[in-house]
């Protein structure tokens, strides 16, 4: 039994590799209409959250969760540091920006978060 979970998780897991370029592309779309400017960007905006929030139900269906990362300690196990940078608003080893979202099902990583890492000193 635990050999078939194994393998079917595995293959949940390739076919959701697969398809997560879409929420990427949700986020950038996204940016496009901030800060909106008229009524017609809003019906779109509304339009792509819809359409993304139906997407997000079907990958939470199969067990998916975001890692939440920002603000959060540095998590080497579902989160790659593609930068270090200095901050006083955020102590060391703590992530300060999240460049692409992470997924994990269960314990396993789905695809780590690409993060930017304080350095520190934090608030002083």
């Amino acid at each position: 039994y635990e050999e078939a979970a194994e393998i079917s998780s595995s293959a949940k897991i390739a076919a959701l590799k697969e398809v997560l370029p879409i929420t990427d592309n949700y986020f950038r779309a996204k940016k496009v209409f901030e800060p909106l400017q008229t009524e017609g960007e809003q019906r779109i905006l509304n339009t792509y959250d819809e359409i993304f929030s139906s997407f997000n139900n079907v990958i939470e269906g199969f067990g998916v969760k975001r890692v939440d990362s920002l603000g959060q300690p540095f998590d080497f196990n579902m989160m790659e540091a593609i930068m270090t940078i200095p901050s006083n608003e955020y102590a060391k080893d703590i992530v300060c920006t999240e460049y692409q979202v992470g997924y994990r099902m269960g314990d396993k990583c789905v695809r780590p978060a690409m993060v930017v890492v304080s350095l520190g000193p934090g608030p002083q």
